[in-house]
């Protein structure tokens, strides 16, 4: 043949003609195939319709639903439950059934539901069921909206303790009686030993002795300051207290307005130096005397330095155009104001060192 090649047979003036390849044969489709389709569509149309329907996500605050938790069965909760911890639930179903409000803090139901609570799985119905009544019973022992300001009468506590609480105003106050559990009960001792020979035997000693657990001699000075802190039994009548019934440092600042007032200069509201109210640590160790001078040098630094901070002006000296009679009740406001933050200021300071 000529230069032509023959192609698929043909040839025609010279050119070969090519022939179109044959178009791909369609697989017959699975009858089952159309259907998972059309199921698939369907699906995704009701859930369409579902979402349509689906409130906006405004709970969160961002834009996003809450997040759906599967909660563990009441099964699985029972598993992680103890004897004891089913007593505790038992009683606390008691409780609610009976209406009461009020708990023995000697029972410690409190502590034993928070144990529970703790012990349980996480995001538990009964979980949420305890804690919600746990924190109910704190919320509803508050007050709403809590007092904030009840005028200058009931701004400060007084030296003898009262006023601490608005609403029992006389609630540990010193010269009120003794609380007791017990009846009180003295015991006849006999003939006294002799005190030298008790501090010959007792307290004597040649050389220095450490203490095998390396407690402090100042130890034994923060145990008196406390002790004298707390008591005070009235010697005509020993079931009254004439101390109030908080650490309120009352050997320093006494508990009385005439204690008080006997070591105030009444100026920027500091003390006179080196002073302190409770005459009966005179007769105890020097470390006592010494702690509480200590503490009164510490009132006079909080003092100088409250007021020259100044704070909001809140300590400002009075101006000088001030008639005499404002001028001076502008300076007292000013001493008594100053004493009074400066007191709990160093109050809640020594708190803080008594538990150490």
């Amino acid at each position: 043949m000529s230069s032509a090649e023959v192609k698929n047979g043909h040839a025609t003036n010279g050119h070969s003609q090519e022939k179109a390849p044959a178009p791909p044969k369609q697989q017959p489709k699975a009858a089952g195939q159309s259907n998972q389709k059309k199921e698939g569509a369907l699906k995704s149309f009701k859930k369409l319709k579902v979402l349509s329907k689906r409130p906006l996500p405004t709970e969160m605050g961002d834009g996003s639903y809450r997040t759906v938790v599967n909660r563990p069965r009441l099964k699985d909760d029972l598993r992680r439950l103890r004897i004891k911890d089913l007593k505790t639930l038992l009683e606390i179903v008691k409780a609610k059934a009976k209406g009461e409000t009020q708990q023995d803090d000697k029972t410690m139901i409190m502590e034993r539901t928070i144990q529970i609570v703790a012990g349980l799985s996480d995001h538990s119905k009964v979980q949420e069921v305890l804690t919600n009544s746990f924190i109910d019973k704190l919320w509803n022992s508050l007050d709403h909206p809590p007092m904030l300001y009840m005028g200058d009468q009931y701004r400060f506590r007084q030296p003898d303790g009262s006023l601490n609480n608005p609403y029992l105003p006389r609630l540990g106050a010193a010269r009120t009686p003794y609380s007791r559990s017990v009846r009180p009960k003295g015991m006849s001792l006999g003939a006294q030993p002799d005190p030298e020979a008790i501090f010959e035997s007792v307290m004597a000693r040649d050389g220095f002795k450490k203490n095998p657990n390396n407690v402090s001699s100042i130890l034994w000075y923060w145990a008196t300051i406390i002790i004298h802190d707390l008591f005070w039994t009235n010697l005509k009548d020993p079931n009254q207290n004439d101390s109030s019934s908080y650490l309120d440092l009352s050997p320093l600042y006494g508990s009385t307005v005439e204690a008080r007032d006997s070591i105030r200069t009444f100026e920027d509201g500091l003390l006179k130096p080196d002073t302190f109210a409770d005459k009966r640590l005179i007769g105890n160790p020097p470390g006592v005397c010494i702690i509480l001078i200590m503490f009164n040098r510490f009132h006079n630094h909080v003092a100088t330095n409250l007021a020259d901070i100044n704070e909001g002006g809140r300590f400002s000296k009075p101006g000088p155009n001030l008639d005499p009679e404002a001028a001076a009740a502008a300076w007292k406001k000013r001493d008594e104001e100053l004493f009074r933050d400066c007191e709990a200021c160093h109050v809640g300071f020594v708190h803080q060192h008594y538990p150490h």
